[in-house]
């Protein structure tokens, strides 16, 4: 294995607190406790950025939506967009039993302990965070170990309760919030080109509980930045992130090779679902909960999550054994 070409600072985390009573209510929740001081930051300036494939449209928010009633609505994305009619599609439920375990895939991952700066917006489906620059991020993918990626965006998946949000599922069961960290191969210029060659896009997917606990450093980051970016605007706001506040400890993998969950749905995307999840408040949960769409509704009514798709008998693959 190579050696990690950064070495990033270290940072603490936190625990996670919660409540899971508040579906009901429509008090406002509170902002949460800024980013410590003592953190080291990395001082960047925002420079432009080509988009993960995909985003644009995304921007857009016209393009496609998630209302199952709806002519744009993800049963009729096959017929609008016919990538999406593909035998390679994502998402898809992790069958634990069908996994082909033990393989000895290790993904380093540069970011780790380091706080980012970047853009915060909401584009009118969900919420994303775009570094401000171009960050080397991890090496070691599945099938793709001497390539470096860089990371182009994190955005949020949710629903409208706590039984719905994710996209993938797990033995058929869903987490309230998975989190996607887009990457581009180094190789490439940037997303838009990484995304026409099969090695190019890496997702890396973490699952969310809402759960009990003090809030996490990924608790402030939302309670702070999410409440100012409840109505879409495509230009968003200037945040920080620690990355270290989404990626669990545990480092087992779940790897296969899909396709964007959103149209065109191009099959290009190497898969990493975490095994492991991570914890969020309910504080947390209800400000995504809020966020509104174009059509000022909020978008967890229908959710932005794509359904299910047919595994097509795809081979998934892990790097531990099951017990």
């Amino acid at each position: 294995m190579q050696e990690s070409p950064e070495s990033p600072t270290d940072i603490q985390t936190g625990q996670v607190v919660g409540t899971l009573s508040y579906l009901k209510g429509l008090d406002r929740a509170r902002h949460g406790v800024p980013l410590s001081q003592s953190f080291k930051f990395l001082n960047l300036s925002t420079i432009f950025r080509e988009d993960f494939p995909g985003t644009r449209d995304a921007q857009i928010g016209s393009e496609f939506d998630y209302n199952p009633s709806s002519p744009r609505g993800p049963h009729t994305w096959n017929i609008l967009w016919p990538g999406c009619n593909g035998i390679l599609q994502s998402p898809i439920n992790i069958n634990t039993s069908r996994v082909i375990y033990e393989r000895p895939f290790q993904i380093n991952y540069n970011l780790e302990n380091l706080v980012i700066s970047g853009d915060f917006l909401n584009n009118g489906h969900s919420c994303a965070f775009y570094p401000s620059r171009k960050l080397r991020a991890m090496y070691g993918v599945p099938h793709a170990e001497r390539e470096m990626y860089i990371l182009d965006e994190i955005h949020f998946h949710f629903g409208n309760d706590l039984q719905h949000g994710s996209e993938h599922s797990m033995n058929n069961l869903f987490f309230p919030v998975e989190i996607h960290l887009v990457h581009y191969n180094s190789r490439y210029e940037n997303a838009k080109n990484a995304s026409k060659y099969r090695d190019g896009l890496v997702a890396l997917g973490v699952f969310m509980e809402v759960g009990f606990g003090p809030p996490t450093e990924l608790d402030r980051f939302i309670s702070t930045y999410v409440p100012r970016i409840a109505i879409p605007d495509n230009v968003g706001v200037p945040a920080i992130l620690d990355i270290n506040s989404i990626l669990p400890y545990n480092r087992d993998l779940f790897t296969y090779y899909g396709s964007k969950t959103t149209p065109p749905c191009t099959h290009n995307i190497r898969w990493i679902l975490m095994r492991t999840h991570k914890t969020i408040t309910s504080q947390s949960h209800r400000l995504l909960y809020y966020l509104r769409n174009h059509e000022n509704q909020r978008i967890s009514r229908y959710g932005n999550f794509r359904p299910v798709q047919d595994s097509t008998c795809r081979m998934v693959e892990a790097n531990f054994r099951n017990s």
